[in-house]
């Protein structure tokens, strides 16, 4: 499992791998991320509330695994709910 650091300097594991030869060919979909990225953030917006969330990104470093409209596509899919 590869790992990356936060913020603070600390290790976060993270269960994916779109750098591997099999997945470098195709970037991940907005799709995709949100059924991945789904079960780290839903927990966060029912914990702290949707009004003390916010989204954001490591752009343009995360350029260099999916598109700008792929991750807030994913951010969009995942908050779906939140906007009805």
């Amino acid at each position: 499992m590869p790992e990356r650091h936060g913020q603070d300097g600390r290790p976060a594991r993270v269960p994916w791998q779109f750098h591997t030869a099999k997945t470098a060919a195709m970037p991940p979909s907005s799709e995709h991320l949100a059924i991945l990225w789904r079960p780290y953030i839903e927990p966060c917006i029912e914990v702290f509330g949707a009004d003390r969330c916010m989204a954001s990104s490591n752009f343009p470093v995360d350029g260099a695994g999916m598109t700008y409209g792929t991750l807030w596509n994913t951010f969009k899919r995942i908050n779906r709910c939140l906007l009805r």
